[in-house]
């Protein structure tokens, strides 16, 4: 018997320690990296209305980085417009990480859980497919 409740209260420690590391968090931090050929002085977060939260310019590193707490899970964006660049994400308070691939508006965004559901689809192959091929005929439409 007293092994049995050694060994209860050993689990129900474990637990409880297990629960109290895996608390949520309580701000967000989303770092923004662009290739080194593309060249910005500043940009901006935007709520889910298209209005300026907080504008950045980058660190040492070259890396924009946007701190700060949500106080719920919201639609948002990264915005330059000099570069003509809107970057759609959600934001939540998570590490949100998102690298600039090119010019042509290909990100890897990680990240954020409720953003990893909503955007999964984006790692399919054939959405990627499609998706290249959309950008194909725009541009020819355009230029």
């Amino acid at each position: 018997m007293k092994k049995f409740t050694t060994t209860f209260l050993l689990t129900i420690a474990f637990a409880i320690l297990a629960i109290s590391c895996s608390k949520e968090k309580t701000d967000y931090s989303v770092t923004v990296t662009f290739p080194k050929d593309v060249k910005a002085d500043s940009l901006y977060l935007l709520d889910f209305k298209g209005d300026k939260v907080i504008g950045v310019t980058p660190n040492k590193e070259g890396k924009f980085v946007f701190t700060g707490k949500a106080k719920e899970i919201a639609p948002a964006g990264i915005s330059n417009s000099k570069l003509h660049l809107y970057i759609p994400f959600i934001l939540e308070n998570d590490d949100i990480n998102i690298q600039i691939l090119d010019t042509n508006g290909n990100v890897d965004i990680n990240g954020g859980k409720i953003h990893n559901i909503v955007y999964s689809y984006e790692k399919d192959p054939e959405y990627k497919k499609l998706e290249l091929e959309r950008k194909r005929v725009y541009k020819e439409q355009f230029t």
